[in-house]
Order: C-alpha cells, then structure tokens, then sequence
C-alpha cells in the first residue's frame, strides 16, 4: 500500500419532597444547612416546612421503601408468626399462625431474583390464622404477583382449596378477594388453579409433590381479568415467550383496585404449602429482575448494590434502570438469563473485562461504554445470545504517547463523522475537515485519500498529534508545550454490530483492508475469508524513539491467518486477496483467549543489518533499515519488507524497482 502525509493544523441514596405550604421566612443559610443534614441521612425522609407565627415546624416522617421500586417483596427473613413481623389478620386470630422458622431453609429456583433469601413460610391445613400485607394501591393496568411454591403434603389426593389471593383494602376486615391461587393433589399429582371467587378453574398440567415451583399472578387492576403461570425451570425474560397455565376474562371488575396479598390455610382439603420469595410489581420484568441500586458504590461486583442483596448470577434476570454501574469482572449472561438497561441507566465494561451474551440483552438505547487503557480494552461477546438496542454504544481505543497513524475498523452499523470524533474526544486535537486527520484507502488505485465520514463496516486512518493541552497555538510539528503527546484514550459511539458482515475483496496486486467487526477481539482468519494468507497489520510505535515525530509502519504478522491470532477490537489488517468472492465474518469468529496481534513485532534483533538514521539536534526524525534475510526476495517487496508512511518533514527509505517506498529493506542473504 502507498503511504499517506499528514497535515498538521451525586447519585441520591433516597428520595425527597419539600411542600412549602406558606411563605416561610427562611433565612437561606439556616435552610440550606438544615437540608445538607437531611441530605446525608441514608433513607428515604418527607418534609414539609411550616410557617406559623413565624415558628418553622418541621416534620420527618420516615418510611421504608423498596430499593428496587417493586411494590412489595417477601423473602421471609425473620423467624416467628407472620402476624408479629408486619403482616394483619384478617381471619381466625391466635388459632394456628402461619410461622416462618430457621429449620426450614428459603426456597431455591434458578433465574428468579428472590430464590435462596431468608427463610419460608408454611402455609398448613387445618384452619387458622388468615393474613394480609399491603402495598401502593393500584388501580389500573396489570399487576404481577410471583411467588415459590413447594407442595410437601403427605396425601395422595386433596380436593383443593386457595391460599394465595390479592384485592382491597386488606386490613383486618378484608373480604374483597380476587386472584385467588388454588392447589390440589389427585393421584399424587399437583395441580394449579386460579379464581376471582371460591370456585377454581383448574389448570391441566400435572406437577409433582416435594419439587420447588415459580408461580405468577396477573391480575388487572381495574378489569380482574387474570392468568396464572407456572414454571418448572426459569421464566423467560418476556411474558410473550410465556404460556398462561390458567387465563380467566372476568364479566365483573374488581372496585377499589388492589393493594394487598393475602396467604391463607384452609381446611382439609387444602394441601400442606411451603411458599417463599413473593414479589409485587407491575410488569413481568419488575417481578423477574435483579434490579441495580448502586447503593454502595459502581462496582457490579458488589453485592449490596443489586436488589437481591447478591451479584448477579448468569441465570438471572438483571435490570439497570438507573445509575451507571461498572462492570469490574467477566460476567456471562447465560441462555435463560437476560439483562436490561432502561431509564436512565448506563453501563461501563471496564478495560480488560468481558461481557458475555449466551442469552438475551437489550441495552435499551442506552449509552454502554467499552472502555479501553494501557493495558487492554473490555469487550462485548456475542455467543449466540441476542442483542438488540445496541445503539448508543462507545468504544474506546488507547493511545500511547506517539505521534502517529491509527489503523482502526468503524464496528458499527453507523457512519462515524469527524464532526462526531471531534465531539466524542473533546480533548484531542481533531481537524473536523478531515484534512490530515481522517484518511479512507481505496483499493482500485491503491491510494488514500482524507474523509470526514467513515462508512459502516469500514476502515480508516487516524492521526493522532495529541491533546489539545499538548500544544502551545495551533498543531505542529515544533510547537508541543511539552515533551509530546500524551497518552489518551480515543472514543467513538454509534450502533454496535450483532449479526455477520459480508465483505467483498479486491482482487489484484493491490491490497483489501478488512477490520473487526465487533466489540471483541476475532480470529484473524476470518478476515481474510476463512482462507489462511499473510497479512499487515500497522503498528503505531514502530520506527522513531522520539513521541514528537511520526512514527509506525506495516508489519508483517509473523505467521499467517490460519493461525489463532486475533485481532482486537477497532483492529484491522491489510492482506491481497486471492479473488472477489465474498464471504462473511460471524460473531463465531470472536476469540477473547488467543493473543492478539499487537504481541507479534517484527524482531530486527537476530539479522545482519545497516541502520541509517536521520537526525536534527539530536532528534530523531527517521530511519531505514538494511537488513540480510535468507528467505527474502531479490529486488522484490516480500514479507519481509515493510512498506513506510511517509513523514511530513524529511523521509529517509528505500526505492523498489516499481517506486515503493520501504522502511525495511531486507536482501537475500
């Protein structure tokens, strides 16, 4: 390939409302200072100012709210009758409570958020204390009641009875039920059925004693209509991939909405239940999920910044809906897990780490960040799971502290402007015209030439001079205020690529530059179609000891395609193809255990050869080297030379028979 010049030219821990009901005479300091004490206490507080006759009364009603913004979970971690932690009978007081005990663990189920927590509650068969919990009224749309269910009565047949429901106003005189949640066993065999009244319509799968359960109630709020699901292993991640066990359209709406569970024992003909993990919400993903709070800090990996009060497990449903959560380790998003980020959610991949998509993702259109430095990049592996809402995604590429050509791929489905990088990078010194700074190679003539628009799926050049701050006026070659350019990520944002790439080669004597598609380092193989050849790739630091003079050349990879190699995100190469077929590269070829080009350099070490440098007041500003291969070609540019990018001030190289300039010149030895 011919050269190319350069042209240098506080998150809140709760929430708070302020009425002012009058006027109040506050002096601001005396307010701001009693509001900054507010500020720190670690709950969520009610204020409202007062002014009578000039006395400020202020009152703090302090409540507890659920840090998951889910109207009500259970989890049952306390010991003793539920009538004494939280709960209100409804009906048959002091006769047989329902207990919850240490010697009877919490119910465990993959994928749904409140398994393993606490405790469980046994719900028996001889009459008893009835109870009730409320929540945040509502009074339309649909809500999601969920809950784990594990039948252990000893029968072999009980005709049925409920012992779950919901409805208003709960307390204890509550008679207004709907939803009910029935349960009976005929020939050992569980079955689940569902009622606005005290007569079942019974679901026909048949379920198995002594075996945990994941069931959940919808029930509208203002119609009744209601459906009840039951599940053996874990839920999908959406209610439309879900079959209803049991669906009943209700003639009479339910008055007054629903603002309570009720758990109740019936008589002898209810089986013996052992229920744990209740959640409240209102949809199916509030109920399934385990919701990021960042209550402690941004690091996923802390347990108690997650709702469940765990990290997440692969098998989980997780939902960022609100803070910007660091993802410090690698974590697999497995086949019956899903993650979600909605609101104002944002997600960070730290450098170095992966995400890894073997089930559902949907970034929401939320901003993620793949962040890259000094030591590696973080990546997004698609394994055979699905993405979708991939559309504000920012990658980030280092920079070391030289002055040089980057050789990078456009991985997304967007074009990436100049106007765009210079947005995306505040910091550096861009010229938004592309002059100089954005160049496009074009295989047919074998030239590059500068553009301000990178199209999807395509490679580019970039020339970073620096950061703003490194110059003293305008951009050049003898005006750093220091000892160079600094070291600096670069970043550029658009729609992620989830799917395959088609390429088609160019065919000829010059060459086809191919870049890696995805947010994660690929085999270098599929680059050149699935057929082993030789390739270039560029390496920045190649070619000067002086950061302030442009350095880099092409190198030869020291083996060819076949070999697992990877390229890593944003990477490219530059290789002749053997023909025009075109061929696709798949997210198969993701490969984030192999090493990556960037360890494989040319050595010079163990050759014969003459280096010439060219020096001004000590400083380097090019070089050539001469060297003695056994397996070069005589008067031929082979793989064993390397092709230069020509400098802007002065150049120093070697002249091919066809006018090519080299950096390395390399003859039989």
């Amino acid at each position: 390939m011919r050269s190319f010049v350069p042209q240098d030219v506080s998150q809140l821990w709760f929430g708070v409302s302020i009425d002012l009901c009058l006027r109040a005479n506050i002096p601001k300091g005396l307010f701001w200072h009693f509001f900054q004490i507010v500020l720190i206490i670690k709950s969520y507080i009610f204020i409202q100012i007062f002014n009578m006759k000039n006395k400020i009364i202020f009152l703090l009603l302090l409540y507890s709210v659920n840090c998951n913004a889910q109207l009500l979970v259970e989890n049952f971690n306390f010991t003793g009758n539920l009538y004494a932690n939280g709960y209100i009978v409804h009906s048959g007081l002091g006769t047989n409570s329902i207990n919850v005990s240490n010697s009877i663990a919490s119910l465990n189920f993959n994928g749904y958020a409140q398994s393993g927590i606490g405790y469980s509650a046994i719900i028996g068969n001889a009459g008893g204390e009835d109870v009730n919990k409320t929540f945040t009224s509502q009074t339309n749309g649909d809500v999601y009641f969920s809950f784990l269910c594990n039948v252990n009565d000893a029968s072999t047949s009980k005709s049925g009875d409920y012992f779950f429901h919901t409805g208003n106003p709960g307390g204890s005189n509550w008679t207004n039920f709907t939803g009910r949640v029935f349960c009976k066993i005929t020939n050992n065999v569980v079955n689940f059925g569902l009622s606005n009244s005290s007569t079942a319509t019974w679901g026909s799968t048949p379920f198995s004693k002594n075996t945990t359960y994941l069931l959940i109630v919808k029930v509208n709020a203002s119609t009744n209509n209601q459906s009840l699901f039951v599940f053996s292993n874990t839920p999908p991640a959406l209610e439309a991939n879900a079959n209803a066990e049991v669906a009943i359209t209700v003639v009479s709406p339910i008055t007054g909405g629903l603002n309570a569970i009720g758990i109740r024992q019936g008589g002898s003909s209810q089986p013996s239940i052992i229920m744990d993990g209740i959640t409240v919400g209102t949809s199916w993903t509030n109920i399934m999920q385990n919701q990021w709070t960042g209550s402690t800090d941004n690091n996923w990996n802390t347990a108690n910044n997650w709702s469940c009060g765990t990290i997440p497990a692969a098998t989980d449903n997780i939902v960022i809906a609100t803070g910007t959560p660091v993802l410090n380790t690698d974590f697999i998003v497995g086949a019956s897990g899903s993650l979600f980020i909605n609101g104002s959610g944002t997600l960070t991949i730290n450098p170095g780490q992966k995400l890894t998509l073997t089930g559902a993702a949907d970034f929401g259109g939320k901003l993620v960040t793949v962040a890259s430095n000094a030591s590696g990049s973080g990546a997004i592996v698609l394994n055979g799971g699905a993405l979708t809402g991939a559309t504000n995604v920012s990658l980030q590429q280092w920079f070391s502290a030289q002055r040089a050509w980057r050789m990078l791929s456009n991985p997304f489905t967007t074009a990436i402007t100049a106007a765009a990088i210079a947005t995306n990078n505040s910091s550096l010194s861009v010229n938004q015209s592309g002059t100089g700074d954005m160049v496009v190679y074009t295989s047919a003539n074998d030239t590059w030439a500068a553009n301000t628009t990178i199209a999807a799926n395509s490679c580019y050049g970039f020339f970073y001079k620096g950061l703003q701050s490194d110059f003293n006026g305008t951009p050049g070659l003898s005006n750093y205020s220091g000892s160079g350019p600094t070291a600096t990520t670069y970043t550029v944002n658009g729609t992620l690529n989830t799917g395959s790439v088609s390429v088609t080669p160019y065919a000829s004597a010059t060459y086809t530059l191919v870049g890696n598609p995805f947010a994660a380092p690929v085999n270098s193989i599929a680059l050149t179609g699935g057929s082993a050849a030789p390739y270039y790739y560029y390496q920045a630091s190649s070619a000067s000891t002086d950061i302030k003079v442009k350095s880099g050349a092409w190198i030869a990879a020291a083996t060819n395609s076949s070999n697992t190699t990877t390229i890593p995100m944003m990477g490219l190469i530059a290789y002749q193809a053997p023909n025009t077929n075109a061929f696709s590269i798949t997210t198969a070829a993701i490969n984030t255990t192999s090493s990556t080009v960037a360890s494989l350099y040319k050595t010079t070490a163990a050759n014969d050869q003459i280096v010439v440098e060219l020096q001004k007041n000590n400083t380097l500003f090019d070089r050539l080297i001469v060297r003695e291969e056994a397996t070069a070609v005589y008067n031929t540019v082979d793989a064993n030379d390397l092709l230069k990018m020509d400098n802007v001030v002065a150049n120093i190289y070697a002249i091919t028979p066809n006018k090519e300039h080299l950096a390395v010149h390399t003859e039989p030895s």
